[in-house]
C-alpha cells in the first residue's frame, strides 16, 4: 500500500510543473503589472547632455504619456502606483526607461515603506537630431505598457467602468 501511496504521489508531482507551465508566465505578468484597476501617477525625469539637433522637452514628454494614460482613465494626481518615465539624450544617442513603481513595505519593519520596480522597459537607440522619432519610440513603449497593463487588469478595470 505505502508503494501504490507513493507511486502515486511521485506521478502527481511530475504532472504539476506541467500543468502549471502555461500559468507561470501569466501569473508573473500579472503580479509585476496588477493594481486593481487603481489610478497612478506620473513621474517624468529628463537629462539633455549635448543633444545635437535633437530640442524635445520635458512638457512634450509628460503630455505625451499622459495624454495616453488620461486616456486610459488611469491617471491620477493623489496615487500609491506610479509610472516613472526617464528620457536621456546625449549626443545622437537616446535611452528611454518606463517602470511601474509601486509601495513596497517589508513585514519585518512596518514603519518603513518604499517603492519597487514591478514592471520595466528600455529602449537605446540613435536621433538624427529629430526629437519626433524620439517621442513616437516613447509613444510605441506607453502603449505596449497600457497593453500589457490592461490585460493583466481586466477583470479590475471592468468592474470600475
Amino acid at each position: 500500500m505505502k508503494r501504490i501511496s507513493l507511486i502515486l504521489l511521485l506521478s502527481f508531482f511530475t504532472m504539476v510543473p506541467k500543468a502549471q507551465a502555461g500559468t507561470i508566465e501569466e501569473t508573473l505578468e500579472r503580479f509585476e503589472l496588477f493594481t486593481a484597476c487603481e489610478p497612478m501617477g506620473l513621474h517624468v525625469n529628463y537629462s539633455l547632455t549635448e543633444p545635437q539637433g535633437a530640442t524635445l522637452t520635458e512638457k512634450a514628454i509628460r503630455n505625451s504619456v499622459e495624454s495616453r494614460l488620461r486616456s486610459g482613465r488611469i491617471l491620477k494626481s493623489e496615487y500609491l502606483n506610479y509610472l516613472d518615465v526617464s528620457v536621456n539624450i546625449v549626443g545622437y544617442g537616446f535611452n528611454i526607461a518606463l517602470q511601474l513603481k509601486r509601495p513596497f513595505r517589508d513585514h519585518r519593519f512596518p514603519e518603513l515603506y518604499g517603492y519597487a520596480t514591478t514592471w520595466e522597459r528600455s529602449m537605446t537607440g540613435t536621433h538624427s537630431g529629430a526629437s519626433d522619432f524620439i517621442l513616437s519610440k516613447l509613444s510605441e513603449m506607453t502603449d505596449e505598457f497600457l497593453v500589457e497593463y490592461f490585460r493583466a487588469n481586466e477583470k479590475a478595470c471592468n468592474k470600475t467602468r
